[in-house]
């Protein structure tokens, strides 16, 4: 026999939440970082650019989760521009590629809408 049960939402938390959140604090690390060690002046814009904009991507991707996949495409661009400019320093392009491949692979998980109905789950007895 199987009921349904209302199971609790683990905390408020939704399915993918966490790497949306974690993308937000990539986002934060990158702008930062922008200005905490050596950058040519194209890099640092790139850096604290693409990491404001995965910041909020990521804010939006929260209720609108086929936002993440701008955060991405913002990764991709960041990872080739890590790689393709010139560096002022030998650690913050390494950095920012691998930055980059996180926020990507981030982007690959999939999320519920904050706020949305979840199924209700059967419980076996």
């Amino acid at each position: 026999m199987a009921l349904e049960v209302h199971s609790p939402d683990r905390g408020g938390m939704r399915r993918g939440a966490w790497a949306r959140y974690l993308n937000m604090v990539l986002g934060l690390w990158l702008i930062v970082s922008a200005f905490a060690w050596p950058h040519t002046l194209q890099a640092q814009t790139v850096a604290w650019a693409v990491g404001a904009l995965v910041f909020v991507f990521s804010l939006w991707a929260l209720v609108n989760p086929g936002m993440r996949w701008l955060n991405a495409l913002l990764a991709v661009w960041l990872f080739f521009s890590a790689i393709s400019m010139p560096a002022a320093s030998q650690a913050a392009p390494i950095i920012d590629a691998i930055t980059a491949v996180v926020i990507f692979l981030l982007s690959w998980v999939p999320g519920d809408r904050l706020g949305s109905p979840r199924p209700p789950r059967e419980a076996h007895v």
